[in-house]
């Protein structure tokens, strides 16, 4: 269902179904990779950085490493959220200026 939510851009209702999964099972890193994406297609830029912390320390007390593609994945998020807010910051700036 989450999958199905998330292909259809019903972010809402795929977060709740992601959410109950990742509670039943937290090991599970493609329902934890696919809440991170819908956080993030939400603006929840907070929460995004919260689940990662979250599912770092999971995969600690499992006494596993964070699957590459989750870490991967988060990087070029950081990457992008960081770009944004730079650009929003410069054109601020600009504007202030003027």
């Amino acid at each position: 269902m989450a999958i199905y939510y998330y292909n259809n851009e019903k972010f809402g209702k795929a977060e709740e179904w992601l959410t109950k999964i990742s509670a039943l099972t937290p090991e599970d890193e493609s329902s934890q990779l696919l809440l991170l994406k819908v956080l993030a297609a939400r603006g929840y830029n907070f929460v995004v950085d919260q689940q990662y912390y979250q599912i770092s320390r999971t995969m600690v007390d499992l006494g596993v490493d964070i699957s590459p593609e989750i870490e991967r994945w988060y990087k070029k998020y950081k990457m992008k959220v960081s770009s944004r807010n730079n650009e929003f910051t410069t054109s601020a700036s600009l504007s202030l200026k003027n």
